[in-house]
């Protein structure tokens, strides 16, 4: 060990909290990772300072030392330590696999959850098994988050006995694309709180169940769900527009006709006409259509609303796009 940095890791526990500070400074200016166990030590101190500078020091230099370096942070007897360390895992490969397993036993949650997390990106299908049974049901979650995942895997998800991992298991297998077995997503269908991906494969297979299911959900559910429309559906004629008119669902296909062209002018009048969508959303119908301000079919449209009783909000944007036009034209 080179005498300057023998020195410097002495003045690391030297009782003058000053020459502490500066063998800190010192050791981190001249990058030093040899100095890294000379910094364990302070994981212990009594000055919070010196430990979050104990611990920054391993996340600067364990990765260089190896996945043991990691121990006396997930050994510690202090969880926020043992969670920083736990978090660490991400800079370290397959050599940290046992690691991230032990740390499945953590007694917190938030070390387990680093450590599953690791082992969804490094573990392959065994560590997922494992993971799909952990007693955690954090651990369970955060497994049933991740995008393709086998279907077999998925399956089993629907018969955890949290109702939350069902749901994200249900999610992820509507999400997949691959063939659905019916008889695994029937027992969902009755559900106070549906995902928009199971309320969109019941408007594809079973579009009569729709307003059994669109008015459990929530705001933002329903948001998630116009975009998932907005996706999938290319044509009004694909949208079982019936279905949900008779579900409730105005807002939904009005959030879809925003996106689209000309070719559903048709279906963008009918819903600007009708009570029964939300204001806002007739509003936005028509204010989207100020670059079209001087479409022929536009303006009758525009002139043919302001001859009508309207809504103050409906009447400012026809007037707005029929001042468009007239600009245009000047």
């Amino acid at each position: 060990m080179p005498t300057d940095l023998g020195r410097a890791m002495q003045r690391l526990t030297h009782r003058d909290i000053r020459t502490r500070r500066r063998a800190i400074r010192d050791l981190y200016e001249h990058d030093r990772p040899e100095a890294l166990e000379g910094f364990v030590a302070l994981l212990n101190d009594d000055d919070p300072w010196f430990v979050a500078k104990a611990v920054e020091a391993h996340r600067k230099w364990a990765p260089l030392h190896g996945v043991e370096a990691l121990e006396p942070l997930l050994n510690h007897g202090d969880v926020g330590v043992r969670q920083a360390g736990a978090n660490l895992l991400e800079s370290f490969g397959i050599e940290a696999m046992d690691t991230a397993r032990r740390l499945l036993s953590d007694a917190d949650a938030a070390v387990q959850q680093h450590a599953a997390r690791w082992l969804i990106k490094n573990g392959g299908e065994s560590a997922h098994a494992e993971l799909a049974v952990h007693p955690n049901v954090v651990v369970r979650r955060t497994l049933f988050t991740r995008t393709n995942l086998p279907s077999e895997l998925l399956e089993s998800g629907l018969n955890d006995r949290h109702e939350s991992v069902q749901r994200l298991a249900l999610q992820g297998i509507l999400r997949s694309g691959s063939p659905v077995n019916t008889k695994a997503i029937e027992p969902h269908l009755n559900t106070s709180s549906p995902t928009p991906e199971l309320v969109w494969w019941v408007a594809q297979h079973h579009p009569t169940m729709l307003a059994q299911l669109l008015p459990s959900l929530t705001g933002q559910a329903r948001k998630a769900l116009a975009k998932l429309l907005r996706e999938s559906v290319r044509s009004s004629k694909d949208l079982h527009i019936e279905r949900w008119f008779e579900a409730d669902g105005h807002d939904l296909v009005a959030k879809w006709v925003l996106h689209r062209g000309q070719e559903e002018d048709a279906l963008r009048w009918s819903l600007v006409g009708m009570e029964a969508v939300p204001l806002i959303e007739r509003s936005i119908l028509l204010e989207r259509l100020i670059g079209r301000a001087n479409d022929p079919t536009v303006r009758t449209a525009v002139a043919e609303l302001l001859n009508n009783d309207l809504h103050p909000l409906l009447r400012v944007a026809c007037e707005n796009l029929s001042t468009a036009a007239s600009e245009l034209d000047a």
